[in-house]
């Protein structure tokens, strides 16, 4: 064993076994392919370090927080709302990442000032906003939209900021703009399968039947998922 004094966990996953985490779909691809024998988290959890969780209360990473909180009732919990999956691209784009290492390596980390810190830093970070505009698309749509434009200001490169931005667009109906958003993400990571399948539902909205085609068959070459990458 490592006799870890302080453990920092980034959005840790306590299970992927759909029969721990039946609210658990993102990673059902790689959950099929494995035999869970010795999957006992809460048996591997140090009684005796400190424990820190960062992570987005939202969604699946905050039902993995909630039973890591019950394994492991000494756990501090760090918790960055619109944070997003992992937690550590929110800690990064609101450059807060060196200052939180720092800190725990000198056994000063405070997760009260952390969370200050956050809250500060929240407002220059694309990765917030963009979060934001997700988790608001479907009941308030227009600020959901101003939110991603914002993200998008603030880093017009960020590949998953023109994702979020694409879907408002084109649900918008504004399919040329988001068209390019969706061009800029592909440009920024090409292998991300879902990237290929908006493009093609974009190509859709345009009427280009033959591009769209090509484009879903390049998402289903990456393996698409369309249930868990929706």
């Amino acid at each position: 064993a490592i006799q870890a004094d302080l453990v920092l966990a980034i959005s840790p996953q306590f299970s992927i076994d759909r029969g721990k985490v039946p609210f658990e779909k993102r990673w059902s691809a790689d959950a099929a392919k494995i035999q869970f024998q010795n999957d006992d988290m809460a048996s591997q959890i140090s009684p005796t370090a400190r424990i820190v969780i960062v992570s987005d209360p939202a969604g699946p990473d905050g039902y993995h927080a909630a039973m890591f909180a019950r394994a492991a009732p000494h756990a501090e919990h760090l918790l960055l709302p619109f944070g997003g999956h992992p937690a550590g691209a929110f800690l990064r784009d609101a450059r807060m990442i060196s200052a939180f290492l720092r800190d725990a390596i000198a056994g000063k980390l405070s997760v009260t000032e952390q969370r200050q810190r956050a809250r500060s830093a929240r407002r220059r970070s694309a990765v917030y906003w963009s979060n934001l505009a997700s988790a608001l698309r479907k009941k308030r749509r227009l600020v959901a939209k101003q939110a991603a434009l914002h993200a998008a200001e603030l880093d017009p490169e960020n590949a998953s900021v023109q994702f979020q931005l694409c879907r408002l667009l084109l649900a918008d109906g504004d399919a040329l703009a988001a068209l390019s958003a969706i061009e800029i993400a592909i440009k920024r990571k090409p292998a991300v399968a879902k990237y290929h399948a908006l493009l093609g539902d974009v190509y859709l909205a345009l009427a280009r039947t033959e591009e769209a085609r090509l484009a879903f068959a390049a998402a289903n070459s990456l393996g698409y998922d369309a249930v868990t990458d929706r």
